[in-house]
């Protein structure tokens, strides 16, 4: 039998962040915000009691989820950030480095003091994993299966040993359970391919983004992989349809809103953020279901 413990270690409204704890082994599945991550590292500290910060998992690039691994590297020297290929690409880019900078500054002007340190330069990948790689930390073994569709470098982890299984956010978010927000921002099939290949797992447990505690027992994680699949069809069935009867680019993204951004969503999400995002999903669902384009 594994032992581990889930802990959520999030330190702002929004991000993600929670710590693997094993008899052998810390790893920190995310790391949230930039501003964020002194007050993250002080709840690490709590948690490891004198043990290192040993690994990173990162699910992808976002400015929410990968931004505080820069400054964890300052108190644990040794520690090795992993993520996909895709994602080791993506922080060579000046372009992706400054829209992580500019979202961290406006996710500190809404949810922090103001001010950060910015060292979002040194972001990085240490170990970059391919698709059905395995990786052995210390008692835990992972696996990591790419599941893109929120973006192309999403990856998700399996430990099947545990049956613990670390969801990628293209299985979508539920702030207002049980409904679950697609987020499929860069491909609509692919989001569903994910979700049954991770749904085929069976998992005992799943660690989902944004999420504090785990899914825990099949029942309840076969229910959420079946809740998480009819949204995301139910979403792109309205938005085709209204596309359908001439409503505009805006009219969409605002059913978009309608259905999703609840006061739950807000209080970790602002609303410019969310537009954002269904300004990628709007286009994509409309090219990939009809080939035109909006």
């Amino acid at each position: 039998m594994c032992k581990y413990e889930m802990i959520s270690v999030l330190a702002a409204p929004g991000g993600h962040a929670s710590l693997l704890l094993t008899p052998q082994t810390a790893i920190l599945i995310d790391s949230g915000y930039a501003f964020s991550a002194p007050r993250m590292i002080e709840m690490l500290k709590q948690h490891l009691q004198g043990r290192p910060l040993d690994y990173i998992l990162l699910t992808h690039s976002h400015y929410d989820h990968a931004s505080g691994s820069v400054y964890c590297r300052e108190v644990w020297p040794n520690l090795q950030v992993i993520g996909s290929e895709y994602a080791q690409y993506v922080f060579t880019r000046p372009g992706a480095l400054r829209v992580i900078r500019e979202m961290n500054q406006t996710g500190c002007a809404l949810y922090g003091d103001g001010t950060f340190v910015d060292k979002l330069d040194d972001l990085r990948i240490d170990i970059a994993l391919g698709d059905m790689e395995s990786l052995q930390l210390g008692d835990v073994r992972i696996q990591a299966l790419h599941t893109p569709g929120h973006t192309r470098d999403s990856v998700s982890y399996y430990w099947e040993e545990a049956g613990l299984l670390i969801a990628s956010e293209t299985t979508g978010t539920m702030p207002n359970p049980p409904v679950v927000n697609p987020e499929y921002l860069i491909g609509y099939q692919m989001t569903l391919d994910a979700i049954d290949r991770l749904a085929a797992l069976q998992a005992d447990a799943v660690q989902l983004p944004h999420r504090r505690n785990l899914l825990v027992g099949r029942d309840e994680v076969e229910d959420f992989f079946r809740r998480s699949r009819y949204w995301a069809v139910e979403t792109k069935n309205r938005v085709i349809a209204a596309y359908r009867q001439g409503q505009n680019k805006q009219q969409l993204m605002n059913i978009i809103k309608d259905m999703y951004y609840v006061r739950e969503k807000a209080k970790g999400q602002p609303e410019d953020a969310f537009m954002l995002n269904a300004s990628y999903t709007v286009p994509m669902l409309v090219k990939e279901c009809t080939g035109d384009s909006i």
